[in-house]
């Protein structure tokens, strides 16, 4: 794992990365800024130092790696935190380094507050990264690209068995992830275009989940009293009638 999230990072040290990192870092910014809270956590940081959430109005944020240096040093499957204690979770490419991408929804879960929010930014598989991935996939090489992509409808689908929903999802990075072919003039035309008509079909995609926020007040269960379960008595009414009657 460690060793995925480390060629994400170079990924997006090149100039391909650079331009991917800055649409995703804008998108991730204005999603932020209307979220509030105390505490705020970044797993395994793959961007630009000090992290995604370095202008978060959150008045704490943490970043969670397998290795130093960091904040936090533990494993995304296992987070080192109480239920209901962190407001804001950023998962950048978490999924798609992981092994267990369900377990560490799970653990993300179980750590947000009710009401708290959590953004998930992955490779989109129905992309040009996508068609890249295929091939080095194809290719059999031992490399980020060839790890599982998981579709935006599949990850939708996994936050709304664990009670994250009201999803909004956002995309960046419409050129294919090749420096050769960015530099086309014909290239560019042809990723403004698909971002026109094919919004969907970004590199990357940033998705906002929100935690259902549990009912506070369960409703108390109605009993049904001994003597109506008696065999052969008969209820007395009395609603509609008089008491003389």
């Amino acid at each position: 794992m460690q060793k995925q999230a480390e060629e994400i990072r170079q990924f997006y040290q090149t100039q391909v990365g650079v331009n991917a990192a800055r649409a995703v870092e804008k998108i991730v910014w204005q999603q932020c800024a209307s979220l509030f809270g105390y505490y705020a956590l970044e797993l395994d940081n793959v961007f630009a130092e000090g992290g995604l959430l370095k202008n978060s109005t959150i008045t704490k944020t943490l970043i969670l790696r397998s290795a130093q240096p960091t904040d936090v040093i533990a494993q995304a499957e296992a987070l080192p935190f109480e239920n209901d204690s962190i407001d804001l979770v950023v998962l950048p490419h978490s999924l798609d380094i992981t092994d267990d991408p369900h377990q560490v929804l799970r653990e993300v879960e179980r750590c947000l507050v009710p009401g708290g929010h959590v953004i998930i930014i992955g490779f989109n598989l129905f992309s040009f990264y996508g068609l890249w991935h295929l091939l080095n996939k194809w290719r059999k090489r031992d490399s980020m690209w060839s790890r599982p992509f998981y579709s935006v409808g599949r990850i939708r689908d996994w936050c709304s068995l664990l009670g994250l929903d009201k999803i909004k999802v956002s995309y960046a990075a419409y050129l294919p992830p090749i420096q050769r072919l960015q530099q086309l003039l014909s290239m560019q035309r042809l990723a403004g275009l698909v971002e026109r008509r094919l919004r969907y079909s970004g590199g990357v995609y940033v998705m906002v989940a929100h935690k259902r926020i549990a009912r506070l007040t369960p409703l108390r269960r109605r009993w049904v009293r001994p003597e109506n379960l008696i065999p052969g008595k008969i209820a007395k009414p009395s609603i509609g009638m008089r008491k003389n009657d």
